[in-house]
């Protein structure tokens, strides 16, 4: 089950570029460059995981910590970018100073080290900032025209799976990192990457350039 992942990543970067003109020169182009820059995290954090790490005991938490906060900072910017409203603009772009703030002070005084454990803590945080932020965006767009035409609109299957992934393994997460219950926690979060990147590549498919919000 080691590639489950990283092969639905690369199905659904291949779809992303089979439709490649939808989202040309628009700004979803940099949500085709965050997938880029997810399989080559999970590339990296392979590499040095079991090729690199299991001979020199290296671990590979600062791959994947890193990726935690550039996640969260990716989606932040991006949603702030796309709403219309002033008034979710700002709520974003305070979500966004806090979780930055946060990130600063959780490295100093709460998480383990980068190099030696997932920052849980920071992961919790943001996700709560994420799944707020687009629980917003969806009511902004439910109130527009774009309603009509939500399966064809690429923010709305992009907005659905991120949502769903986060309220899905937010609960999980916190289960496993700190009560220590780890039950089906790896087929769990295997079934949210399911329908996080299945909606992603339907998104893909169906999206049509006329309905990017």
């Amino acid at each position: 089950m080691l590639a489950f992942v990283p092969t639905l990543i690369v199905i659904t970067i291949i779809i992303a570029l089979y439709n490649k003109k939808t989202y040309a020169n628009t700004v979803y182009k940099y949500f085709f460059y965050f997938l880029i820059y997810t399989i080559l995290t999970e590339l990296a954090g392979y590499i040095v995981g079991y090729i690199i790490g299991i001979p020199y005991k290296l671990k590979n938490h600062f791959v994947y910590n890193t990726y935690i906060i550039v996640n969260f900072v990716f989606y932040l910017l991006f949603y702030k970018n796309l709403f219309r409203k002033k008034s979710n603009k700002k709520i974003v772009t305070i979500f966004l100073i806090l979780y930055l703030l946060f990130t600063v002070s959780d490295f100093i005084f709460l998480d383990p080290p980068f190099l030696t454990g997932l920052i849980s803590i920071n992961f919790t945080v943001g996700s709560i900032f994420l799944i707020i932020t687009i629980i917003l965006f969806l009511f902004e767009i439910i109130n527009n025209e774009l309603v009509l035409n939500l399966k064809k609109s690429l923010i709305f299957w992009i907005s659905v799976g991120v949502l769903l992934f986060f309220i899905g393994v937010l609960p999980i997460f916190i289960a496993s990192e700190f009560l220590g219950f780890k039950g089906i926690y790896k087929q769990i979060l295997y079934f949210l990457n399911v329908i996080l990147y299945g909606c992603f590549s339907l998104g893909f498919i169906l999206s049509e350039k006329k309905y990017l919000y």
